[in-house]
């Protein structure tokens, strides 16, 4: 296992940007939403039961989740997964489930806990967004990522409001709306869904990050 609990370069305090998003398969367009170099990042997977999981036939290990920080932060190391199928380390939402407000809690520690990585994503399924809006004081950037192949089902006013509402979304604090389209969804009126998008979101202009994922 790799160990990863080294400072931080320079002793910097690591970001907490978290990233809402649409579809599991998200996590192969992290590199859409702009984050940068993704070296020495950690996702933590925000979420009363595990999607990404599916992705790697592990629905029914048993797992504290980012919860097992609140009994020691050094055990950061013991609940990382690292594969080939996920573009950084991931430490995958509980199995059994453990309170919402546990989970924010330990998010809550996140800034303090020593590690080699510069950034912690917590990545959030926008069908649970208002579930974990207790976690979002201790983020630093928020930004969405959208599979166009998913419709506008999501009420972003609601989520928006409630981002507002917390006093967490200002302008240095917003990382921007990606679209991307997986390349294994196939989307056949693509510019009828990417209108649509446009007009719930409010947007007038094409988004700058529309993209496929490689």
């Amino acid at each position: 296992m790799t160990n990863h609990t080294a400072p931080a370069i320079n002793g910097a305090t690591p970001s907490v940007h978290c990233v809402f998003y649409t579809h599991p398969w998200a996590i192969d367009a992290l590199r859409v939403a702009k984050l940068g170099e993704l070296d020495r990042t950690l996702l933590i997977e925000l979420a009363r039961r595990s999607q990404l999981a599916s992705l790697i036939n592990t629905q029914q290990q048993l797992r504290s989740g980012v919860s097992g920080i609140l009994r020691d932060p050094g055990e950061l190391d013991g609940l990382i997964v690292t594969t080939p199928r996920f573009l950084v380390p991931v430490i995958l939402a509980p199995n059994p489930c453990v309170p919402d407000a546990t989970q924010a809690s330990a998010i809550a520690l996140l800034p303090s806990v020593k590690s080699s990585f510069n950034r912690f994503i917590v990545f959030v399924h926008l069908s649970e967004a208002m579930n974990f809006r207790y976690a979002y004081p201790y983020c630093d950037r928020f930004s969405f990522l959208w599979d166009v192949a998913d419709p506008p089902m999501f009420k972003m006013g609601d989520i928006g409001a409630m981002l507002r509402d917390l006093g967490v979304l200002r302008r240095e604090s917003w990382g921007g709306f990606y679209l991307f389209n997986h390349p294994r969804r196939h989307v056949s009126n693509l510019d009828s869904r990417l209108s649509e998008l446009r007009k719930v979101m409010g947007q007038a202009k094409k988004p700058s990050a529309l993209a496929a994922t490689a």
